[in-house]
């Protein structure tokens, strides 16, 4: 309805062409008496102002309209921070956390032969067999030639984690890496082993 009352400020032509005339029906019951007043400045030549309120009127309820929706987007852009920070935090106080256990199906893999070049990738699962939530709190390395990565978040009972281990040859011959996992478990450090032969 705002639409239509800021098109009807325009005069129409009458069907002769001669004259102009008014859609009253077009304006709401509140509007109605204010056609006399715009009739008096259509013929004082005062209408051209109109199209300027007109122009300021749509460019607030425009800029009200881009204020609700920017307030909207920040609203749900905290409900998503909010939601990852929840599931990728972890409780600090982790020495206090209640004990699970864990199993390791394979906590030794062989890589065999690679070349010098390469860097090829392991990748161990912990499952949570426990009946409390997994904390992987570190993957500690004892080489600088290996690179963990596994996801921060919990691991809920009966659940599995995977964690991947890159490794950057940084020597020929025979290798063997250990690294470490630490978690709420009663071992606390849990050793996986990473070995294989380099060649050029």
């Amino acid at each position: 309805m705002k639409n239509k009352t800021l098109q009807t400020v325009q005069p129409c032509l009458s069907s002769t062409g001669t004259g102009h005339y008014w859609k009253p029906a077009l304006f709401p019951k509140w509007q109605r008496s204010s056609l006399t007043i715009w009739k008096k400045m259509h013929s004082t030549g005062q209408l051209p102002m109109l199209n300027w309120f007109a122009i300021i009127y749509r460019y607030k309820i425009m800029k009200k309209k881009h204020t609700i929706l920017f307030i909207a987007l920040m609203i749900a852009s905290l409900g998503v921070i909010a939601t990852w920070f929840a599931f990728t935090t972890q409780p600090d106080n982790f020495s206090s956390a209640p004990l699970t256990t864990i199993e390791i199906p394979r906590d030794s893999i062989n890589l065999k032969t690679i070349r010098y070049d390469e860097q090829p990738q392991a990748t161990f699962t912990l499952k949570n067999t426990g009946t409390h939530p997994l904390l992987i709190k570190d993957v500690l390395i004892t080489c600088g030639c290996t690179n963990p990565q596994w996801e921060k978040r919990p691991v809920l009972p009966g659940q599995t984690r995977e964690i991947i281990v890159t490794f950057k040859p940084n020597s020929l011959g025979r290798f063997t890496k250990t690294i470490q996992v630490l978690c709420n478990t009663t071992l606390k450090l849990h050793d996986l082993k990473l070995e294989g032969f380099v060649t050029e």
